[in-house]
């Protein structure tokens, strides 16, 4: 199954993954292609979100670029950017 990770550090970046299982809470995927084993990751924690599409990742990101834009003024370039990046960007096939 193919899902979707944004990262709390890198404000433009979807990386497309493969789940081999998925709870409510929780997906399981190896972490690099060398693992034997699949490890357990929680759906959202501090540094990772990940969501079913690729537009729902895209959103959340918008929302939180807006988010920041609107709380500080030392972000408002970085934010500006990312919002345009992600209007931008296409779904990887």
């Amino acid at each position: 199954m193919r899902m979707f990770r944004t990262s709390s550090y890198m404000p433009t970046e979807i990386t497309p993954i493969e789940v081999e299982k998925e709870t409510v809470a929780c997906v399981w995927y190896k972490d690099y292609p060398t693992s034997r084993i699949a490890t357990r990751h929680n759906k959202v924690s501090q540094y990772h979100q990940y969501f079913s599409t690729w537009t729902e990742a895209r959103d959340m990101l918008i929302e939180r670029a807006k988010r920041r834009r609107e709380h500080g003024s030392e972000v408002v370039r970085e934010s500006a950017n990312a919002i345009t990046a992600l209007l931008e960007a296409k779904c990887p096939e």
